[in-house]
């Protein structure tokens, strides 16, 4: 593996809402580094000098300041972080978690958000999340849609690209539906696009290392309460944990949703996922599930924006489905390993 992927176990980041995955130069780290002494920071930063990718940057006239407070920096001092979780608790709630930063195959990521999908550049992925192992990204999220794609079809039909209302023809972009995240869909609706999912709960022990959201406000009237969390166990697989009731007079419909980039095939008792000679397998428990697939592929859905998707070429959605009986509640535990 180059050092270059040294950042994150496939060397892409957690591209969320309207982020790109791609890797690169992130020249205001060293002022920040330099700001609150904090040197580590910049670890990432040196492989990617020595790798060449600062000789190629957009980092532009801002160039100067950053060489400036690099030159500020004791170099002995920079060393791996020691940290391996971080939780961020602001507008967009946030749990990342990594094994090592060496780089080598045992190395493992994960990131999963909560928030809402009201805020600027939003998409539904309120609960969605990414995966990293063998240097392979295995849960996967397909980014944006190029803006201009799409704006001006969106206007045509009296809409804006730019609304974050309930029934915004943005959320019929097929990067942007809940359909195409790493997430629940429930009943086959879009979720409550004002509701919002806080960070209840972290962990962080030698057994798991993730944290918990609470989802209940993006499913009223279809779920009475819906938490999920989500860990590294052992430092070796992926857990996933959704705890779900279903309200009194009403089942629940409950479609589990996964994007990847890896090759799928459903087996008996769960989904094989092979990519570069590596597998794991994704299984479930706690309900009597069926093991799907879904196309990635815009041009397999009627939408009123059919034609303007970008496509995703080798991408599969894969999962299964479950229904909870009305009143009742499950707590289904999915793990990829």
């Amino acid at each position: 593996m180059e050092t270059t992927e040294w950042s994150r176990a496939s060397g892409q980041y957690f591209n969320f809402s309207d982020n790109s995955a791609g890797d690169g130069p992130r020249g205001p780290i060293w002022y920040f580094a330099y700001k609150f002494d904090k040197p580590y920071a910049v670890y990432h930063e040196l492989d990617l000098l020595e790798s060449g990718r600062y000789v190629h940057t957009d980092l532009g006239r801002l160039l100067p300041l950053y060489v400036y407070y690099a030159s500020k920096l004791d170099y002995q001092r920079i060393s791996e972080p020691a940290a391996g979780m971080y939780a961020g608790r602001g507008i967009t709630p946030l749990v990342m978690v990594r094994t090592g930063w060496n780089g080598d195959q045992s190395d493992r990521y994960l990131a999963i958000k909560g928030g809402s999908s009201s805020t600027n550049h939003a998409h539904l992925d309120v609960g969605s999340f990414v995966y990293d192992a063998y240097g392979l990204r295995w849960a996967a999220d397909l980014g944006s849609q190029k803006y201009s794609d799409v704006e001006t079809p969106i206007k045509r039909l009296d809409g804006s690209f730019w609304s974050m209302k309930q029934n915004s023809l943005r959320w019929e972009v097929f990067r942007l539906g809940n359909r195409q995240h790493n997430l629940l869909i429930v009943n086959d609706e879009r979720y409550d696009v004002t509701g919002h999912a806080p960070l209840i709960g972290t962990v962080d022990d030698d057994e798991s290392k993730g944290g918990s959201f609470d989802l209940s406000a993006l499913y009223p009237g279809s779920l009475v309460s819906a938490v999920r969390t989500a860990v590294i166990k052992f430092g070796e697989y992926l857990e996933i944990s959704d705890a779900l009731t279903a309200p009194a007079g009403k089942p629940a419909s409950v479609r589990w949703n996964m994007v990847t980039p890896a090759a799928v095939e459903l087996v008996e008792d769960g989904i094989v996922l092979t990519q570069k000679g590596k597998s794991l397998k994704l299984a479930a428990s706690g309900a009597d599930v069926q093991y799907r697939t879904w196309s990635a592929d815009p041009g397999d859905y009627e939408s009123p924006l059919k034609g303007c998707d970008g496509p995703n070429p080798g991408m599969t959605i894969c999962g299964f489905t479950f229904d909870i009986p009305a009143g009742e509640s499950v707590i289904i535990t999915t793990t990829l390993k």
